[in-house]
Protein backbone atom coordinates (compact mmCIF):
# COMPACT_ATOMS: atom_id res chain seq x y z
CA UNK A 1 0.00 0.00 0.00
CA UNK A 2 1.33 3.53 -0.78
CA UNK A 3 1.21 6.19 1.86
CA UNK A 4 2.13 9.70 1.76
CA UNK A 5 2.16 12.16 4.79
CA UNK A 6 4.06 15.10 6.07
CA UNK A 7 5.49 15.91 9.23
CA UNK A 8 6.66 19.12 10.62
CA UNK A 9 9.43 19.96 13.18
CA UNK A 10 8.65 23.35 15.27
CA UNK A 11 9.90 26.41 14.30
CA UNK A 12 13.07 27.10 16.56
CA UNK A 13 15.63 30.09 16.55
CA UNK A 14 18.93 28.44 15.81
CA UNK A 15 21.86 29.94 17.83
CA UNK A 16 24.45 28.56 15.25
CA UNK A 17 23.38 30.16 12.20
CA UNK A 18 21.58 32.48 13.90
CA UNK A 19 18.46 32.31 12.00
CA UNK A 20 14.09 31.25 12.33
CA UNK A 21 14.26 27.92 10.91
CA UNK A 22 11.82 25.55 10.46
CA UNK A 23 11.95 21.41 8.78
CA UNK A 24 8.96 19.99 7.03
CA UNK A 25 9.44 16.16 5.99
CA UNK A 26 7.65 14.22 3.33
CA UNK A 27 7.57 10.53 3.59
CA UNK A 28 6.10 7.94 0.91
CA UNK A 29 6.03 4.62 1.78
CA UNK A 30 5.56 1.82 -0.56
CA UNK A 31 4.90 -1.61 1.78
CA UNK A 32 4.60 -4.11 -1.90
CA UNK A 33 8.31 -2.57 -3.05
CA UNK A 34 9.38 -2.35 0.96
CA UNK A 35 10.40 1.45 0.10
CA UNK A 36 10.32 4.54 1.92
CA UNK A 37 11.51 7.55 0.39
CA UNK A 38 11.92 11.15 2.88
CA UNK A 39 12.25 14.18 1.50
CA UNK A 40 12.95 17.24 3.96
CA UNK A 41 12.39 20.76 2.65
CA UNK A 42 14.78 23.13 5.10
CA UNK A 43 13.13 26.93 5.20
CA UNK A 44 15.77 29.37 6.70
CA UNK A 45 15.19 33.00 7.30
CA UNK A 46 18.56 32.86 5.14
CA UNK A 47 18.48 30.14 3.16
CA UNK A 48 16.82 26.77 1.79
CA UNK A 49 17.31 23.72 0.74
CA UNK A 50 16.14 19.77 -0.07
CA UNK A 51 17.51 17.00 0.95
CA UNK A 52 16.11 13.45 -0.31
CA UNK A 53 16.37 9.96 0.89
CA UNK A 54 15.32 6.51 -0.04
CA UNK A 55 15.50 3.44 2.30
CA UNK A 56 17.58 5.61 4.52
CA UNK A 57 20.38 6.26 1.69
CA UNK A 58 20.79 9.94 0.85
CA UNK A 59 20.39 10.30 -3.00
CA UNK A 60 20.15 14.15 -3.20
CA UNK A 61 21.97 16.47 -0.27
CA UNK A 62 21.66 20.33 -0.20
CA UNK A 63 20.09 21.31 -3.35
CA UNK A 64 18.96 25.10 -2.94
CA UNK A 65 15.61 26.26 -3.86
CA UNK A 66 14.90 29.11 -5.28
CA UNK A 67 11.76 31.05 -4.18
CA UNK A 68 9.58 29.95 -6.95
CA UNK A 69 10.52 26.50 -6.14
CA UNK A 70 9.49 26.75 -2.48
CA UNK A 71 6.00 28.20 -4.01
CA UNK A 72 5.61 25.21 -6.20
CA UNK A 73 6.33 22.72 -3.53
CA UNK A 74 4.00 24.74 -0.38
CA UNK A 75 1.28 25.31 -2.86
CA UNK A 76 -1.96 24.84 -0.84
CA UNK A 77 -3.71 23.00 -3.58
CA UNK A 78 -0.49 20.37 -3.61
CA UNK A 79 -0.50 17.09 -2.42
CA UNK A 80 2.00 15.15 -0.60
CA UNK A 81 2.20 12.75 -3.89
CA UNK A 82 2.58 16.32 -5.99
CA UNK A 83 5.69 17.23 -3.63
CA UNK A 84 7.15 13.86 -4.47
CA UNK A 85 6.56 13.93 -8.88
CA UNK A 86 8.14 17.69 -8.65
CA UNK A 87 11.18 16.58 -6.57
CA UNK A 88 11.80 13.69 -9.02
CA UNK A 89 11.31 15.48 -12.07
CA UNK A 90 13.32 18.46 -11.04
CA UNK A 91 15.84 16.69 -8.18
CA UNK A 92 15.97 13.41 -8.38
CA UNK A 93 14.93 11.10 -11.03
CA UNK A 94 15.64 8.22 -8.56
CA UNK A 95 12.26 8.59 -6.45
CA UNK A 96 9.54 6.29 -8.01
CA UNK A 97 6.96 7.73 -10.06
CA UNK A 98 3.99 8.78 -8.50
CA UNK A 99 0.93 7.08 -9.71
CA UNK A 100 -2.47 9.11 -10.36
CA UNK A 101 -5.73 7.30 -9.43
CA UNK A 102 -8.64 8.91 -10.57
CA UNK A 103 -10.79 9.36 -6.96
CA UNK A 104 -8.99 12.69 -5.67
CA UNK A 105 -7.00 12.54 -3.11
CA UNK A 106 -7.70 12.41 0.51
CA UNK A 107 -7.81 14.62 3.03
CA UNK A 108 -4.76 13.77 4.82
CA UNK A 109 -2.83 13.88 1.33
CA UNK A 110 -3.57 17.27 1.36
CA UNK A 111 -1.52 19.91 2.32
CA UNK A 112 -1.85 22.28 5.29
CA UNK A 113 -0.14 25.00 4.53
CA UNK A 114 -0.87 26.86 7.58
CA UNK A 115 0.05 24.46 9.43
CA UNK A 116 2.97 23.74 8.21
CA UNK A 117 4.39 26.96 8.29
CA UNK A 118 2.75 28.49 11.60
Amino acid sequence: MNRYRCEVEKSRYSNIGQQWEKAVWFTHEDDRHLMQEKIMVFLGSRFSFVTIYKNGRCLKDLTHLSGDQIAEIMDSSTTVADVFEYCREHFCKDLAPVKRSAKPAKADYQLDMFGVLA
